[in-house]
C-alpha cells in the first residue's frame, strides 16, 4: 500500500496554522501508485487534494520523486 493521500492530508492538518506564517515544502517519495487503505489505486483522490486542500496553494509546493523502477506508475491518471 502507498497511502499517500491520508499522508498528505494528516501533514496538511497538522501544519495549517504554520502554513499562515510561512511556505511548507512538501516533498513526497514514493515507490507506486496513491491507494487508499484497502490498497486500492486513489490517484483521483490523490489529485483533489493536491488541487483543493492546500490551502492557500501558493504557500504550499510539492515535490515528487518517484523511487521505482515500475514505470506504468509514472502515468497513472
Amino acid at each position: 500500500a502507498t497511502p499517500i493521500v491520508r499522508a498528505l492530508r494528516q501533514v496538511l492538518n497538522d501544519k495549517k496554522n504554520e502554513i499562515q506564517q510561512r511556505k511548507l515544502l512538501i516533498v513526497i517519495a514514493t515507490d507506486g501508485i496513491p491507494t487508499d487503505n484497502n490498497g486500492q489505486p486513489n490517484v483521483q483522490e490523490f489529485y483533489q487534494v493536491l488541487a483543493h486542500e492546500r490551502i492557500p496553494i501558493d504557500r504550499v509546493p510539492v515535490t515528487i520523486m518517484t523511487c521505482t523502477g515500475k514505470y506504468q506508475c509514472l502515468n497513472s491518471k
